[in-house]
């Protein structure tokens, strides 16, 4: 039995004035063939489970392509045009399935929905008969479109995202069941006028856990191979954002249509519940500072790298520096800064001003006097899959108890290992800035004692009445209701 197997990987943040570019997919991961396999083995990420998986089933993969870059703005549509049309041809013509591994909320500068394009493009090499399986992220823009051209999308139960493993495993488990002839997957979804901030889909807390819990409940009804619950990406314009219910049966295509209702009447019954409302960057700097406990999280939510924002977001550092909390550490990505800390020196003096570069819609820069206290080459392993990582060439500089850890390359909050790879001890630290809505949870979660979410400037806010809206479905909540 021969997979081909391969995935495009973006989370496109159209509000965002950088462009995505072959060059950032160049500088995460743009593997092609056994590389793919050589780079993943052993981790415990998505690429992970569908290896062990395969590898357990006596399953041959035929891997061809994957691309995947750090969450940012619109691809150019040349660039994503070459990676897909490349993934396309290198899938192996005699493979007996396609397991693709995509986020579901990419968007190009031509294309609103790109990864139903690179199915349709998929179905048109391989034809309709080919079984095609996807893992998608939790906050996928489903469209119909790739629920019709896909034999079944199987996203994450969690958010902060920790089971990337078992949801590949299910994938694999699901194609090599339709290879068998055991399942002839219908799917159906379900799609509200909804599109709820990040900020509420916490999947282990109320409100969004009552929906997993019911999803959970249903996937184990005689006939029903999965269900997928996507809060959707409310940070990219296009028509298809925000939450999807998908269910898949074993050739029951009214009950999945039903299924897949009835969630989403169940959200609607709950949708008041998933507003969000958050304090200043200096109020949340002073319920922090008035904490007992250490070390203090400040999220800056609203400037979320793994939302796609530009990562040099300065209201948390200047209100840091305001009410002075120490000692305190924050990320920021600003290369001109890193450069003028390898000019400095280790141990040398480092004035100039940080942050707030990108664009008008992060802050402003911050000025800064301080001693470069680090320098490192930006490599490090994430400590939750063990994959490897890279954020470019860093500085840290210690403005009397402020640790700005500047990175070349914009960092998502995921891994503590980012920070603690260039010397700093977390746990050591009063208070902690990152810039993340949710997956934080999953790293520095483990050492918080205590959090404050603020809503600064970014283009990750949860206040959606910053953003200006062309495309999106009318009556959605909560921008019109």
């Amino acid at each position: 039995m021969n997979i081909a197997v391969g995935g495009l990987f973006h989370e496109t943040n159209t509000f965002v004035a950088l462009r995505t570019e072959l060059p950032q997919f160049q500088r995460c991961a743009l593997l092609r063939g056994g590389d793919i396999v050589d780079r993943y083995r052993g981790t415990e990420g998505t690429w992970g489970g569908i290896i062990d998986r395969a590898e357990a089933l006596g399953v041959r993969l035929s891997p061809a392509l994957y691309a995947e870059a750090v969450p940012g703005g619109v691809v150019e549509h040349a660039s994503f045009l070459q990676l897909a049309e490349e993934l396309v041809a290198s899938l192996d013509a005699g493979a007996d399935g396609i397991l693709l591994v995509l986020h579901g909320a990419m968007v190009t500068s031509e294309e609103q929905d790109a990864e139903g394009w690179l199915l349709r493009r998929c179905r048109e090499r391989f034809g309709p008969d080919v079984p095609i399986v996807c893992t998608i992220d939790l906050h996928a823009n489903v469209s119909p479109e790739m629920v019709t051209l896909s034999h079944c999308l199987v996203g994450y139960d969690t958010y902060p995202h920790t089971d990337y493993y078992p949801r590949a495993v299910e994938a694999v488990d699901i194609l090599h069941g339709i290879l068998l002839g055991d399942l002839s997957p219908t799917s159906s979804l379900y799609k509200p006028s909804a599109m709820p901030a990040v900020q509420s889909m916490l999947t282990d807390a109320p409100p969004m856990n009552t929906l997993i819990d019911l999803a959970h409940r249903i996937e184990k009804e005689p006939g029903v191979v999965n269900v997928t619950i996507t809060g959707g990406f409310p940070y990219a314009d296009v028509y298809w954002a925000g939450m999807g219910f998908i269910v898949t049966t074993n050739g029951d295509p009214a009950g999945a249509k039903r299924r897949a209702r009835d969630i989403g009447r169940a959200f609607e019954a709950m949708e008041r519940q998933f507003a969000v409302t958050l304090p200043s960057p200096d109020e949340g700097v002073v319920l922090a500072k008035a904490s007992n406990v250490y070390p203090v999280v400040l999220v800056d939510s609203s400037d979320n790298v793994g939302g796609g924002s530009s990562g040099d977001g300065t209201d948390v550092l200047a209100a840091i520096l305001r009410h002075g909390l120490k000692p305190s550490v924050v990320m920021l990505a600003d290369p001109e800064a890193v450069l003028a800390a390898i000019e400095a020196g280790i141990g040398g003096l480092l004035s100039t001003k940080v942050g707030g570069k990108t664009d008008r819609l992060h802050g402003d820069s911050v000025a800064i006097r301080g001693t470069v206290a680090r320098l490192s080459d930006g490599h490090y392993r994430s400590e939750r899959t063990g994959e490897p990582k890279y954020m470019g060439l860093t500085a840290v500089v210690d403005c009397d108890g402020v640790y700005i850890v500047l990175t070349t390359e914009r960092v998502p909050a995921f891994d503590l290992a980012a920070i603690e790879s260039v010397g700093l001890h977390l746990k050591h630290m009063r208070y902690i800035a990152v810039k993340g809505a949710v997956q934080w949870k999953s790293s520095y979660g483990r050492i918080a004692r205590a959090s404050v979410e603020v809503d600064a400037a970014g283009v990750t806010s949860a206040s959606f009445r910053r953003f200006r809206y062309a495309r999106l479905r009318s009556g959605m909540f909560p921008i019109e209701r």
